[in-house]
């Protein structure tokens, strides 16, 4: 609040003839981390030290060119098909993913 010439002046932080904007201008890059610990590979007769895996699963954004729609949602876990390439890595079966499945 504030006085000028006897009336009193309410003052906002945004302007009220645009909404305050919550999505930031420019969204990082969405990125899905894999900790994988120090494993032997026998076949090759390599000890592979531990390391961190990091895919990028979508691109950073400007606001104008935000998606619509949300991304899809998984329907559940992957089907054995799907993961027979990831299983016939070796050591792979000892990797650590840092995430948490939401309860319903």
């Amino acid at each position: 609040m504030a006085e000028v010439e006897g009336l009193t002046l309410a003052i906002a932080e945004s302007s009220p003839l645009r909404a305050a904007k919550e999505i930031p201008v420019l969204s990082p890059p969405e990125v899905f981390a894999v900790y994988v610990p120090s494993h032997v590979d026998r076949e090759h007769d390599l000890l592979v030290g531990e390391h961190w895996l990091f895919f990028k699963l979508s691109e950073s954004e400007w606001f104008t060119e935000r998606r619509q729609a949300a991304a899809p949602k998984a329907s559940g876990p992957a089907a054995e098909s799907q993961l027979a390439p990831l299983k016939a890595l070796s050591g792979l079966d000892r990797a650590v993913v840092p995430y948490r499945e939401s309860k319903p």
